[in-house]
């Protein structure tokens, strides 16, 4: 039993059964395409669509494979009610590179990469499907079913895809990201019009507004020299934070966020988790940050708190910067990203990040041991009433740490400790 139908993908019908997708290929060459699919079923990645199985039947197989109850990229794109921002973009963009990203480094070419075949499940998490398989694509009976995302060099009698190439459509996909138009060339309806265009070096023209960085990347990927072109893990959002053009994208109705902070208030997670979720899938920072602290402390799921963290300390949440500082320090063991972040939130007067940036200093994890840097940083904390900061201050002046060493001094910063 195949399911409810739901849609016609790239290159077979598709079900939905016991919450799986059932996609359903017509092939004459069962043995070749078996093959193809044992390949795909033995990766894994957050990224992409898990294939589980293959059924056959005489003259098709049953593809089952993770089912995304959310829809495609495509669908959101095109939905003027959901608002995204250039930092939301980004992220998307981020998502789907670390996919295709993992592909590539298990050699398999996507082959079809574009806003229908990136996927949201049921967290609004990024999956990319509908990769590899290339005999199953090369029979295809579906003219010009990407026609629009491929790159020049495939516009031939023998096309030949390469990791070139999907990092063409990959520009393309930017593009429709940037747009928010899922049709490339829309206004043209003659295949052969766009294959002398494309050969020609025409693209297409990105919005007025989008960002420089966000331009280059789109431009690199769309070299008309296969050879010129990225890799996909040349593609490195993180470490380019400076480029980042934040904006606020606050979309909070203020009854129910806090009928949100209400429910954590009363431990009812589900319920804080469910109210929460509504609003960080729209970019809400401060609702991402509660997300990655449900996840991080009452669910005790580290990766998925960390991308939550992740998505909020973007967007400048200094208690999301901090908390990520933590996991990265506290899981990943990673001294100098967690620095990084502490630091982020400390120039922020975060003095709870302030007194980790000095007891990064004070130590030597992932920086070089300072004590007058670590001083420094304590007596912004004190500013603030930070208790903390008053111990570790009166611990220096009686250590003698970039200080001269004076006891009345350490028991004044002391005694402070106990009055707050």
């Amino acid at each position: 039993m195949l399911g409810n139908f739901i849609g016609r993908g790239s290159f077979g019908d598709v079900y939905v059964r016991d919450m799986a997708a059932v996609k359903k290929i017509y092939t004459s060459n069962i043995k070749l395409v078996m093959q193809e699919i044992d390949n795909i079923k033995k990766i894994h990645s957050e990224y992409i669509i898990k294939v589980y199985s293959a059924e056959l039947h005489e003259n098709y197989i049953c593809l089952v494979s993770d089912y995304a109850s959310n829809g495609s990229l495509a669908s959101v794109l095109e939905n003027g009610d959901v608002y995204m921002g250039w930092n939301m973009r980004r992220i998307i963009v981020d998502e789907i590179i670390k996919g295709l990203s993992f592909l590539h480094d298990h050699n398999i070419i996507h082959r079809n990469l574009k806003s229908s075949n990136v996927m949201f499940n049921d967290n609004y998490e990024i999956k990319l499907c509908d990769f590899g398989l290339p005999e199953i694509k090369a029979r295809s009976r579906l003219p010009g079913n990407n026609l629009r995302w491929m790159a020049p060099e495939l516009m031939s009698l023998k096309p030949k895809y390469s990791i070139q190439s999907d990092i063409y459509s990959l520009g393309m996909l930017m593009w429709e990201i940037a747009s928010r138009n899922t049709l490339p060339f829309s206004a043209v309806l003659e295949d052969s019009i766009i294959i002398q265009c494309v050969r020609e070096g025409e693209r297409e023209e990105l919005p007025i507004d989008t960002p420089s960085d966000y331009q280059w990347f789109v431009q690199q990927c769309w070299s008309h020299n296969a050879d010129e072109r990225p890799v996909a893990s040349d593609f490195k959002y993180d470490e380019i934070d400076a480029l980042l053009e934040l904006e606020n994208l606050s979309v909070r109705d203020h009854d129910d966020y806090e009928l949100a902070v209400q429910y954590l208030r009363d431990k009812d997670y589900d319920a804080a988790f469910e109210l929460f979720y509504q609003y960080a899938k729209k970019g809400n920072a401060d609702a991402q940050y509660e997300l990655g602290r449900i996840f991080h402390r009452i669910k005790n799921n580290y990766d998925k708190a960390f991308k939550w963290y992740y998505r909020s300390a973007r967007q400048n949440n200094h208690n999301a910067q901090l908390a990520l500082g933590a996991v990265y320090e506290t899981y990943v063991r990673d001294y100098v990203r967690a620095c990084k972040w502490y630091r982020k939130a400390a120039e922020q007067n975060n003095s709870k990040a302030q007194c980790q940036v000095a007891r990064m200093y004070k130590y030597g994890y992932g920086v070089r041991t300072n004590y007058y840097e670590a001083l420094s940083w304590y007596m912004k904390a004190a500013e603030q009433n930070n208790t903390s900061a008053f111990y570790n201050i009166g611990y220096f002046y009686e250590r003698g740490y970039a200080v001269q060493k004076n006891y009345s001094q350490a028991l004044e910063w002391y005694r402070k400790c106990t009055s707050e």
